[in-house]
């Protein structure tokens, strides 16, 4: 019998680009995991609001985030709960959770999408470019407006909820691993480990052989019939993986071409599905929730635990297919 699959960790990503946050349990939301997953982002100073990250600035690796527990767990904005930023040699900045009245709106882009934005002042502005060495400005992603970044509806899932946003991830509510394909890259590499916090996932799961993940299209966590999480999406790859999370340092340039011999599109002959993947890179998937009737961005759907165990409910036969 084949062993069972379970949550391995759990990963939160309040900045976008930043140093995420280990957590033994969140929130599942419509748009992620917490309501704070990427919620901020790190913008470049001027009229285009350039989202910034690790493969322009890899600065952004030294900041650490922290949350307190009630808001990973989606249990709304206590008076005085805060975001937590720190970085070496810098004081700590607290940003509110409550939006005060009256908060500037600037403007922010990030792939595809542009849209307004909440910024959060003058001293964030300060401290995040006087730690990344460049002028920027810290701004909050704010659902529910008129020009709000949806998912990418040419790979939401069926039966996932209507009105689900993006915020500032790179498209999708959720991005899954595996932690034995992650061990099996190591290998692969000549490395005796390799830290899975580089593809900055939300849940890795183990108890799968290597690459399993490829044949899930559906996952159901908990006991019963559990959350059920879709994935439609393979992650295509860009050079972030190579930054060290803890240096900040590129130290892992033989990362995308370990990958490169095995996980292509056209490798993995996926290519007949896009065009465009045929030198693409993947490792992971992009996932949403499945059921639910949409709710807002803080509506809590159920909670996920390390630990808890995941069943493979439909498998996936053949290459990925938009919806």
């Amino acid at each position: 019998m084949a062993p069972p699959l379970t949550i391995a960790a759990l990963f939160v990503h309040p900045v976008k680009s930043c140093a995420g946050i280990t957590v033994g349990a969140a929130a599942l939301t419509r748009d992620g995991l917490s309501p704070w997953d990427r919620a901020w982002a790190v913008v470049k100073a001027g009229d285009t609001g350039r989202v910034l990250t690790q493969r322009d600035c890899t600065a952004l690796a030294l900041i650490s985030t922290a949350l307190p527990a009630e808001a990973l767990l989606g249990e709304g904005e206590e008076a005085g709960a805060s975001l937590t930023l720190t970085s070496p040699g810098h004081p700590p900045l607290l940003v509110p959770l409550t939006r005060p009245p009256g908060a500037l709106r600037t403007h922010a882009s990030v792939w595809e999408w542009s849209g307004d934005v909440d910024d959060e002042g003058e001293e964030a502005a300060a401290w995040v470019s006087g730690v990344i060495g460049r002028a920027a400005r810290l701004v909050r992603y704010s659902p529910g407006r008129a020009h709000c970044r949806p998912v990418a509806p040419a790979w939401t899932p069926p039966g996932a909820p209507a009105g689900a946003e993006a915020a500032f991830k790179d498209g999708f509510p959720l991005l899954v691993v595996s932690a034995s394909s992650v061990a099996d890259l190591a290998a692969r590499l000549g490395r005796p480990t390799l830290d899975g916090r580089r593809f900055r996932a939300n849940l890795v799961i183990a108890g799968a052989p290597a690459w399993a993940e490829d044949g899930w299209a559906e996952l159901a966590i908990g006991e019963g019939d559990g959350l059920r999480i879709g994935l439609t999406k393979p992650c295509d790859r860009c050079t972030i993986p190579a930054v060290n999370p803890d240096s900040g340092v590129v130290d892992g340039k033989d990362i995308t071409p370990g990958l490169r011999h095995f996980r292509t599109g056209a490798a993995l002959r996926w290519d007949g599905v896009l065009k465009a993947w045929k030198n693409a890179v993947f490792f992971g998937w992009n996932g949403a929730l499945l059921g639910g009737d949409g709710g807002t961005q803080e509506e809590v759907v159920g909670l996920v635990r390390v630990g808890d165990a995941v069943r493979v409910v439909v498998r996936r036969i053949g290459p990925p297919v938009p919806a």
